[in-house]
């Protein structure tokens, strides 16, 4: 009788399987934090061990030029405050209009390294010579240099990025190269010794030198002589053709307020919590903006730093402010400002810029940034003094707070007016590619790729063979009846999106369902690489497509 009401119960199906909550949960984070630091990422380990040897070239040659000419040379020489203004004047005037150079320079290989060897020179100067008219003439030449690095080096951080990953592999750059930095830095200005200072530059940049030439860049594009715009002229051109104007004011008026708050701040800590707290906001606060700016925009997190600086310099001047816990939240505020307004320069730099401006636009942000920053740095060194001599002046503080405020207002209006370039949906943009086709100038078909399968023509000419004319004659087409020496560069389909680009031999057009930004960079750099490799092959007027060499490889790289 027992036995009828047994039965031998089955596992359960993988379906009916309930995964454990803990289990769950985890898997979930971990899928979350996959999506928010590693998404298209890709690390070069070559890259990011020359990153990291140029920061230390970089790291010595800095500490080297600040002693000599904010301290004293290593003849003994005290380089008067004129002729300190004159050397500073210069090196800004380097940084901004280095760029013009520094488009044309970053391709070859190893000139970062070459560029600094030039510096040795003016470095042994210093060490050897007496003279003063010597010593202020090597001062001002390492100044120079020292400033064409700073711009070189930057330039190189954005060349590794793309809209998708530029401020995480950023941050993932500052933090290898802190690092390593940090600890010489350290030991270099501890010691003070301008003899081992200049023996480790040799000796890095040797080592640098060397592994750079061993290992270069896979493929450098070589651009056309008449996209760089030479000169001033080509400089001004570049600048307004790329709305960075209002983005470098933008930057410059942040600047301003939030150097003049953080080096006030620093200097009146009292306790070691202060520190603590300044170190872990500015370490932790790394993660969070990168994952912020990649995945939500460059505008939310930098509306939340616009808005904590501008309270701070509204109750500047209010009773109160130098309590403890308003100091402590005054260190994490500023600590985490400053952070983000390092990256969103860099950041900015690379969005805005394409493949043959990136210099000349990041020298504008990069000079913007830094003379903010002086006199911001400049106001509160002022104020500090007065206060040492003539004790606290109620009546400045006052008019810091309407300047720093007012500063803040500008930037808060200039902020608004700027674009934002990572639009809702970069995320998923593999979700939106349809196909790309490169075509000759004479129309003949070079590349084409499916990302989804459409069907045939109806007379069996599949869309290869149709769309390699027909998007030749129609952007002619175009042309002439606009009246236009320019060429179309997006066209709207209403479900479709064609966009275009234009090289020296080909043209390439990207059919996609939206019109997001990353899509032009995608396409650009993929198409000056594939021009690059290729143009042997693409010169002639008949073209066998199975000559083409390393297609496959840039199509994955870039669109996959």
């Amino acid at each position: 009788m027992r036995d009828m009401y047994r039965s031998d119960i089955d596992e359960p199906r993988e379906w009916e399987m309930v995964e454990p909550f803990r289990k769950r949960i985890g898997r979930k984070i971990k899928e979350s934090l996959q999506r928010a630091y590693l998404r298209d990422v890709r690390f070069n380990k070559v890259q990011i061990a020359k990153t990291v040897l140029r920061s230390l070239i970089l790291t010595s040659l800095v500490i080297f030029w600040s002693n000599a000419l904010f301290q004293r040379t290593p003849s003994g020489l005290n380089i008067s405050d004129a002729m300190t203004w004159v050397i500073s004047i210069t090196g800004g005037a380097t940084i901004l209009f280095t760029g013009m150079v520094t488009d044309t320079l970053i391709e070859r290989h190893g000139v970062f390294e070459k560029v600094a060897i030039a510096a040795i020179v003016p470095m042994t100067v210093l060490l050897a010579v007496d003279l003063d008219a010597v010593t202020i003439v090597a001062t001002l030449v390492l100044t120079v240099i020292t400033a064409f690095l700073i711009v070189l080096f930057v330039v190189g951080l954005v060349l590794n990025t793309t809209m998708l990953t530029r401020a995480r592999v950023i941050v993932f750059m500052i933090i290898a190269m802190a690092t390593f930095a940090a600890p010489v830095a350290s030991f270099l200005v501890i010691t003070e010794t301008y003899v081992f200072t200049w023996v480790f530059t040799i000796a890095v940049t040797a080592v640098s030198l060397v592994f750079s030439l061993k290992n270069p860049k896979r493929y450098t594009p070589t651009f056309n002589t008449i996209q760089r715009l030479p000169g001033l002229r080509g400089f001004l051109r570049v600048i307004r053709e790329s709305n960075a104007f209002r983005t470098a004011l933008f930057l410059f008026f942040t600047a301003f307020p939030l150097a003049y708050h953080a080096t006030a701040t620093v200097y009146a800590i009292q306790d070691g919590g202060e520190y603590l707290v300044l170190g872990i906001v500015m370490i932790g606060s790394l993660p969070v903006i990168a994952a912020v700016i990649d995945n939500r925009g460059r505008k939310p997190i930098v509306y939340l730093m616009l808005l904590l600086v501008g309270i701070i310099s509204a109750i500047y001047d209010q009773p109160g402010f130098d309590t403890r816990p308003i100091r402590y939240v005054k260190v994490g505020v500023l600590a985490f400002s400053v952070v983000l307004l390092v990256i969103i320069s860099i950041v900015f730099s690379g969005d805005l810029s394409s493949s043959i401006s990136r210099g000349r636009i990041t020298s504008v942000m990069l000079f913007c940034v830094l003379l903010g920053t002086i006199v911001g740095f400049m106001t509160s060194q002022g104020y500090d003094s007065w206060v040492k001599e003539n004790g606290p002046d109620p009546a400045f503080m006052t008019t810091i707070s309407n300047a720093t405020s007012l500063s803040m207002f500008v930037a808060i209006f200039l902020f608004v007016t700027i674009r934002e370039q990572f639009q809702p949906g970069t995320t998923g943009w593999r979700d939106h590619l349809i196909r790309l086709h490169v075509i000759m100038n004479n129309g003949l078909s070079l590349v084409f790729k499916e990302f989804k399968k459409r069907s045939e023509s109806a007379d069996g000419d599949t869309l290869e063979d149709l769309e390699s004319g027909g998007l030749t004659g129609l952007q002619q087409m175009l042309q002439e009846i606009a009246n236009s020496r320019k060429r179309i560069r997006v066209l709207d389909h209403g479900d479709v999106y064609l966009i275009f680009h234009y090289g020296k031999l080909s043209t390439a057009v990207l059919f996609v369902e939206r019109n997001l930004v990353i899509y032009r960079e995608m396409l650009a750099n993929f198409h000056l690489q594939l021009e690059y490799i290729n143009k042997d092959v693409i010169q002639e007027n008949y073209i066998n497509q199975e000559e083409l060499q390393h297609v496959g490889w840039l199509i994955d790289n870039y669109f996959t």
